[in-house]
């Protein structure tokens, strides 16, 4: 007897059948980001999901700001279809500068999904590393002879609120 096997035969058959029982939950790893990819806003987390016997038919990931919305990653090789399988997910738009747990999880072909403590995590921070805009519209007064012209204009920011401004003449 096999762990997870059943052999079957019946009386007077010579025939002996083996058949592989499933309960196992595929197992997910993520990969460390490389280098410094902590300020892009949709970031590429790649992995590995395994499964000792059946193959592995989708890898789901979901971010902590969006709580129980799973997504679907990719295959690394386009499509699930063996035991181990490389897989990336990506958001569908961009993420605002934050911290973010990311969570993934794996389902293989005879629909054993790992959940609760077997779910994999990865905690990542988005930085806003673009700068203000700033757009001048008008200056005020002669700008040939008067000592104290007007300049206005306007600052924006797509991403984080601008808390000062500063000009120097």
């Amino acid at each position: 007897v096999e762990s997870n096997v059943v052999l079957v035969t019946s009386f007077g058959d010579t025939t002996l059948r083996r058949f592989t029982l499933d309960d196992a939950v595929p197992a997910v790893s993520i990969n460390p980001f490389a280098g410094d990819t902590s300020n892009t806003a949709r970031p590429a987390l790649t992995g590995n999901a395994v499964d000792l016997i059946s193959p592995i038919s989708q890898v789901e990931f979901m971010l902590d700001s969006e709580p129980d919305v799973w997504r679907n990653c990719v295959a690394t090789d386009l499509a699930y279809n063996f035991t181990t399988e490389a897989y990336s997910c990506i958001p569908v738009s961009n993420l605002v500068p934050g911290t973010y747990l990311v969570s993934v999880r794996a389902t293989d072909s005879v629909a054993n999904v790992n959940s609760g403590g077997t779910i994999a995590t990865y905690t990542f921070t988005v930085l806003d590393d673009a700068p203000p805009i700033i757009v001048n519209t008008a200056l005020a007064g002669n700008q040939t002879y008067d000592s104290t012209p007007s300049l206005s204009g306007s600052v924006t920011d797509a991403v984080t609120a601008v808390i000062s401004m500063e000009f120097e003449a």
